[in-house]
């Protein structure tokens, strides 16, 4: 059946669509040849007024979303409300709920940043629409209490044309990271959208890729039975058409059996903005049908090749199953005329020949064979994505054993975004995006990589960039914060990251707006760059601008395995005073160790990790501030896979897309010492 069949098939864009079903935005990858300074042309006469209606609907809104949370708070009691309210600043944002003149923007910044604060249980949905609102209130609040907002808009207009030259001339991180702030803040105040939707579409690329090969789906498809073998009963009615005045038209009846034999394939199609693939079948039908005119019966015989494609795209919008194209290039004979009489057979034998009734029936054996197939392929494959959906569904749910590492990212509004896919006849690739309004994506695309891996991972230094801007910018990270990480980069813990009684306590405040920076500006050489507003020891600060960068190679053993070697010591540019220089110098050598080979993680057997110790590693590259990783994933490991998927299936369960289900409550607000291990608001 060709339900069973593509059932089993599309497993293979369960690792596609499974994003697809996770998290939606867009973003368009073309690259634009014109110089994209010229979209700002006359840009300055575009100034928009902001009204105040914008500040009462978003104030309006937030109002509602503090009513419906604080009363969903409190109905668990003040011991649960009142400690989540005081770590939003509850009152003082709603003290700046009045006129536009009593509003105080700074307070409403610091209610917002409370809230993407790395406090278990703000990652919830239960506060999303709360962050949303907040985040919205205070972009109108900021806007229009600008005291010269026409001056900045046209400083920033001529800033974001002498940086977009910049880009389009050096598309380095460090410039798309510069536009990226102009342009948020034009969006920030409801200015130029076109112009910045279209600089962004010109410039900006997703920094995080995932590219599956043609030849792993091809794999995948050939452990499945690919053959396909069917009978439908076929039932037909029409009219004989009339050559000659008098002539009378009959009724004409046809029953049989059509009988399909064929195979399934998935076909790659070339599409840049959303990937596609073809369910396409190749096959042969023979149909025997028996057909009554009144007096004369006759037999039909059709019989030749028949193709049929389902076009199915997936993106963020999910898995869009498009109508099927059938083309048959079939034949009709017709025999055995038969009636009572001599005459009438005769007769019928004559009518059943002629050019205009072998072309109606030709038309309608066409017509038949094309909507029973298409029916057919229709039905089987709109189950079949429905189980995959339902298996996405389920491999959502396994990956939830992964939530609360993940966790942190979602509490500071760094999670990345599923941007788009796309397709080409050699592998298909989903984009994801990592960046805020006021950042930007990777400033070029990726240079191709490990063509013969059938997995490739590839991510841009933006990704990296912008995930730790988000979290960093401006936060405190303590000793233990460093001691907790430097065990998950090395295998062993260096003795100058111990934090005991003995030891000095020390922290630092990270720069803004970019508090660290990575490059690869020569093949396989890392640059870092950790810009620091100020260093605490024991409790005091000293404010001093630093800068410490350490560089690293990307080495391989005689093994095989990969890691980096630190070049020299970390090089410190502070006007920080001898004692406290060395001090901090020897923190960040310990931490940015002589070798980095990820020693302090480890991938478990089993669960769903389990498989990720058998794809075989192609390589390791760093270019044009772009890390790829190639794999070969062993042909054991997709039998196992899809026998797994085989022996798993079950029916799937109704799923009611009308029920509204309540938000879960986060847990009570916590207060631990794992806390001073986050970055910490100051």
């Amino acid at each position: 059946m060709i339900y069973q069949t593509t059932t089993r098939w599309l497993p293979c864009l369960l690792l596609l669509g499974l994003a697809s079903e996770s998290i939606s935005a867009t973003l368009d990858v073309a690259q634009s040849k014109a110089n994209p300074a010229s979209v700002l042309l006359d840009a300055e006469s575009r100034f928009v007024q902001p009204s105040e209606v914008w500040f009462y609907e978003t104030q309006e809104s937030l109002r509602s979303e503090l009513d419906r949370v604080g009363a969903m708070l409190d109905a668990q009691g003040p011991g649960y409300a009142e400690p989540w309210k005081n770590h939003f600043h509850w009152d003082q944002l709603k003290r700046n709920l009045g006129s536009l003149a009593s509003v105080n923007v700074s307070e409403i910044e610091l209610s917002r940043r409370w809230m993407y604060s790395n406090r278990k249980g703000t990652e919830y949905p239960f506060f999303a629409e709360l962050r949303s609102a907040t985040d919205a209130y205070l972009d109108a609040a900021y806007t229009l209490s600008h005291p010269n907002l026409h001056r900045e808009f046209l400083e920033k207009v001529a800033l974001a044309r002498e940086q977009s030259q910049a880009l389009w001339a050096d598309p380095s991180d460090a410039n798309a990271a510069a536009l990226g702030r102009t342009l948020g803040w034009l969006e920030r105040t409801r200015q130029l959208p076109v112009e910045t939707a279209e600089l962004r579409s010109a410039l900006s690329h997703p920094n995080l890729q995932l590219v599956v090969s043609k030849p792993l789906i091809h794999r995948i498809m050939s452990t499945q039975d690919t053959g396909v073998e069917h009978s439908l009963e076929v039932s037909d009615t029409g009219q004989t058409p009339t050559t000659r005045p008098f002539q009378r038209s009959r009724t004409v009846h046809v029953r049989g059996t059509a009988h399909t034999k064929g195979e399934i394939a998935l076909e790659l199609v070339p599409n840049s903005q959303l990937a596609e693939l073809n369910i396409a079948y190749q096959g042969d039908v023979n149909s025997h049908c028996h057909a009554t005119a009144g007096p004369v019966s006759f037999n039909i015989h059709t019989m030749g090749p028949v193709s049929a494609y389902t076009p199915v795209t997936f993106g963020p919008e999910g898995i869009v199953v498009q109508p099927t194209a059938v083309e048959p290039r079939v034949r009709t004979s017709i025999n055995n005329v038969s009636a009572d009489r001599r005459i009438v057979q005769r007769i019928g034998n004559r009518r059943v020949n002629e050019p205009e009734s072998r072309a109606m029936i030709d038309k309608r054996s066409r017509e038949k064979t094309i909507n029973l197939l298409k029916l057919e392929m229709d039905e089987r494959v709109g189950v079949a994505i429905d189980d995959i959906r339902s298996e996405i569904s389920r491999m959502r749910s396994t990956m939830g054993q992964f939530s609360e590492v993940f966790a942190p990212v979602v509490r500071e509004g760094a999670a990345p975004v599923f941007a788009s896919t796309q397709s080409s006849d050699r592998d298909v690739t989903v984009n994801i995006y990592e960046g805020r309004r006021e950042q930007f994506g990777a400033a070029h695309p990726c240079p191709e990589s490990f063509p013969q891996a059938d997995v490739v991972g590839q991510m841009h230094v933006s990704f990296i960039n912008n995930l730790l801007e988000t979290i960093m910018a401006g936060k405190m990270f303590t000793d233990e914060y460093f001691m907790k990480y430097a065990k998950v980069l090395q295998p062993t813990l260096p003795l100058d990251l111990m934090v005991h009684a003995r030891a000095k306590r020390w922290a630092i405040i990270a720069d803004q707006p970019r508090p660290l920076e990575m490059e690869i500006p020569e093949a396989n050489l890392f640059r870092i760059k950790l810009n620091i507003a100020a260093l605490e020891v024991d409790g005091d600060r000293f404010t001093a601008k630093t800068q410490a960068t350490v560089r690293y190679h990307l080495q391989q053993n005689e093994f095989g395995d990969y890691f980096l070697e630190r070049e020299g010591n970390v090089e410190l540019d502070t006007q920080l005073d001898t004692h406290h220089r060395e001090l901090l110098e020897k923190k960040l050598n310990a931490f940015f160790a002589p070798i980095l080979d990820g020693g302090g993680v480890v991938i478990p057997e089993g669960g769903a990790t389990g498989p990720m110790n058998s794809l075989e590693l192609v390589g390791v590259q760093a270019t044009d501030d772009w890390l790829a990783v190639g794999y070969i994933v062993p042909q054991d490991l997709v039998d196992s896979f899809m026998h797994a998927e085989r022996s798993e299936a079950s029916p799937s369960a109704a799923i009611d897309e009308n029920q509204v289900l309540e938000p879960k409550l986060p847990p009570p607000y916590a207060v631990d010492d794992t806390l001073s291990t986050y970055p910490g608001i100051r």
